[in-house]
C-alpha cells in the first residue's frame, strides 16, 4: 500500500474530528446561550407574579392612579411576551432588542407606581403590599446579575463564531450571532 492514500486517509480523519470537534463546541456555546435565557426568563416570571400581586394589593387604595396602575400592567403584559419571545429564541438578536425595549418601559412605569407608593408609607407597611413587593424588589435586583450572564454567555458564542477555522463551518451548519439584552 502506497503511502498517498494513507496520508489523504489521515488528513480526511484529522479534518472529520477537527470539524465534530468545532461543531460540538458551538452547539455547547449555543446551548449555554439558550440556559442563560431559560435562567432570566424564569426571574422574570418571579418579578412578574410579584409585581402582579402588589398591583393587585395597591388597586383599590391608588383607585384614583388607575392610568399608571393600568400604564404598568399594559408594560408587564408587554415585558412578559417578549421574555417569552425571548427564552424561545435566545439567540435572535430582534427578540432581545424587544425585550430590552419592553423592559425600559416597564421600569418607567414601575417607578411612577413605586413613587406613589413611596408616598403613601402606610399602604407600603400592610402586609399585602410589603410581601410581594419585597419579592419583586429581591427579583429585580436579581435582574442584572442574569442579563450579564446571558450576555456573557452570547458574546462567548459570537466570539467562537468568529475564530478562523471555526468560522468556516458556521455557513455550513447555519449557527447565528446571538443577541444582546
Amino acid at each position: 500500500m502506497s503511502l498517498e492514500p494513507l496520508a489523504a486517509l489521515l488528513v480526511a480523519a484529522v479534518l472529520f474530528f477537527w470539524a465534530t470537534g468545532a461543531h460540538n463546541r458551538l452547539v455547547r456555546l449555543r446551548n449555554a446561550v439558550a440556559q442563560a435565557g431559560a435562567r432570566l426568563a424564569e426571574a422574570l416570571a418571579q418579578r412578574d407574579a410579584a409585581q402582579t400581586q402588589w398591583l393587585r394589593a395597591v388597586q383599590q387604595p391608588l383607585a384614583a392612579e388607575a392610568g399608571s396602575l393600568q400604564a404598568l400592567a399594559d408594560a408587564q403584559q408587554q415585558e412578559h411576551a417578549a421574555a417569552r419571545a425571548l427564552a424561545a429564541r435566545p439567540l435572535d438578536a430582534a427578540a432581545a432588542r424587544d425585550w430590552l425595549t419592553t423592559e425600559l418601559q416597564g421600569a418607567s412605569s414601575a417607578a411612577r407606581v413605586l413613587a406613589l407608593l413611596d408616598q403613601q408609607a402606610e399602604l407600603s407597611l400592610q402586609p399585602a403590599v410589603a410581601e410581594p413587593l419585597t419579592a419583586w424588589q429581591a427579583a429585580q435586583a436579581r435582574l442584572p446579575l442574569l442579563r450579564q450572564a446571558f450576555n456573557d454567555a452570547a458574546a462567548e458564542h459570537d466570539r467562537a463564531l468568529l475564530q478562523f477555522p471555526t468560522r468556516l463551518l458556521v455557513p455550513l451548519f447555519r449557527f447565528v450571532s446571538a443577541g444582546r439584552v
